[in-house]
């Protein structure tokens, strides 16, 4: 279990306030360690600490120092339930306290035979072990006061005496009493430093655990930022293609409505240019039938006034003296004047016929024009474009017959339309 895990749990459980502040006292007698610990968390950092402890130490380790191995094994699997149960105050007594915190409660551990790993003492008992197990029951007996008088004439059993005198040194004089004092620092100077260390260590646990929570804090932020973003971005994109598909639609009937255009300005091209080429073909005639007319008027007034200035009275009077001469030249006369009244009549009508045909031409060819200039527009309806096209195609009024029909032309929208985009 990592220190994050039990700090969490300890966060959650119902106990927490408990947890954190209650107060934990570790006397280990033969070690001479005595630390005050506050919190379950820097009591589970101590004894891991001592599990993993012993578990790294690589030589064969005396039988009687692995109860110390099963007391900190037992011990932190203990702080592991208690921190699975919601309310661990009720179950402190239970798993903590009377098994490991009271000596002589637990019927497999004893406070007073528990060694740590980086205890000087541990150190020299498992060294001595190197002798063999009877030096290391003599120094283990001595340690505790219990030497056995049957066993003290084997050479190991009293080797291992003899070493753990040598190692508590309890001579009297200024050296050992110099030495054990300066042993008795090195214990405290141990203490306040494990101390520190636990200190240290959750001090800098609370510290990365700020940073984890400001982290996951600015992660949040960050990630409901970029959703934001990312549902504003999803929406510009969407409203972007709907532009664009209502644009293309958009453009689809735009190109439609030009290639139908176009296709009418195809159909209505050549009739353009035949009305125009028409109306100028019209136009020559008329200025020839003019012309026409003019000589015939002349012509007309020339043998008008010939008769008036240049036949005498006495001649008029001898052409008509006789009835059968007179009815000839009565005759003669009336046949000339008619002839000339329709000449003039005939290239009067074929001038205005062609200069009303030729206007006919230029109105036809402009009206082309107006026609595709209202469909690029829209502005004209299927019926509308059926009567323009009909006027269009229409015979035209010649003028010179009575019976001839004129045109049907647009309605007075279309001329009104007309009449707009003529000017």
């Amino acid at each position: 279990m990592t220190n994050k895990q039990v700090n969490d749990l300890i966060e959650k459980n119902e106990s927490s306030d408990f947890l954190k502040k209650v107060e934990v006292n570790i006397n280990l007698q033969k070690v001479n360690i005595s630390t005050k610990l506050t919190g379950l968390f820097e009591l589970f950092i101590y004894v891991r600490k001592q599990r993993n402890g012993w578990n790294k130490i690589e030589t064969e380790i005396p039988t009687n120092l692995t109860v110390s191995i099963d007391y900190f094994n037992k011990f932190l699997d203990n702080i592991e339930t208690l921190l699975g149960k919601e309310n661990a105050e009720n179950s402190w007594y239970n798993l903590i306290e009377n098994p490991f915190l009271t000596s002589g409660r637990y019927s497999q551990f004893s406070m007073s035979n528990i060694f740590t790993y980086d205890s000087s003492i541990t150190s020299f008992l498992i060294n001595v072990n190197i002798f063999g197990s009877e030096c290391f029951n003599g120094a283990y007996d001595y340690i505790y006061d219990n030497i056995n008088n049957n066993k003290i004439k084997n050479k190991l059993y009293y080797k291992g005496i003899q070493k753990a005198y040598e190692f508590e040194d309890q001579d009297p004089d200024k050296k050992t009493s110099r030495v054990r004092n300066e042993r008795s620092n090195l214990s405290r100077l141990r203490n306040d430093f494990r101390q520190l260390f636990i200190n240290a260590e959750k001090s800098f646990f609370e510290k990365i655990e700020n940073q984890e929570n400001q982290f996951e804090k600015q992660k949040k932020e960050i990630l409901k930022w970029f959703e934001k973003s990312q549902i504003k971005e999803d929406e510009r994109f969407n409203k972007s293609i709907d532009n664009f598909k209502n644009q293309q639609l958009k453009n689809l009937d735009k190109i439609g409505e030009l290639e139908s255009l176009y296709s009418n300005k195809l159909m209505l091209s050549k009739p353009a240019e035949y009305w125009d080429e028409r109306a100028q073909k019209l136009k020559k005639e008329a200025s020839l039938w003019i012309k026409s007319l003019s000589l015939s008027i002349i012509l007309a007034l020339t043998i008008l006034l010939l008769i008036i200035f240049k036949i005498s009275d006495n001649t008029i009077i001898e052409l008509f003296s006789n009835v059968g001469s007179g009815i000839k030249w009565s005759i003669v006369f009336i046949s000339i004047i008619s002839l000339l009244a329709f000449g003039i009549k005939i290239f009067s009508k074929l001038t205005f016929s062609s200069y009303h045909l030729a206007r006919d031409a230029e109105e036809r060819k402009q009206l082309v024009y107006v026609y595709l200039s209202l469909l690029n527009e829209n502005a004209i309806s299927e019926n509308e474009r059926i009567i323009i096209l009909q006027s269009l195609f229409s015979r035209s009024e010649t003028g010179l017959l009575k019976d001839d029909s004129s045109p049907t032309m647009p309605s007075t929208s279309l001329l009104e339309k007309v009449i707009s985009k003529s000017n």
